[in-house]
């Protein structure tokens, strides 16, 4: 979990565990029920007002972290 400062927002986040990000990505882009997700949920990526103009993403501060037991 990740706390953003000063929005005091909280942030899940999902790690990749494959091989090849580039080429998973570029499959992921050209499934269509992805594309569709993507359609749905890209008008709510705003922007957060303290970033340069060519920032996409913040960067965040890790305040938890559990690691995960598979037994």
């Amino acid at each position: 979990i990740f706390l953003r400062v000063p929005e005091n927002l909280l942030f899940g986040y999902m790690e990749y565990w494959g091989d090849d990000f580039a080429v998973d990505m570029a499959k992921m882009a050209i499934d269509p029920n992805t594309q569709e997700w993507w359609a749905l949920t890209d008008p709510c990526q705003n922007p957060f007002e303290n970033l340069n103009a060519n920032q996409q993403w913040a960067e965040m501060t890790e305040v938890f972290y559990m690691e995960q037991n598979n037994d």
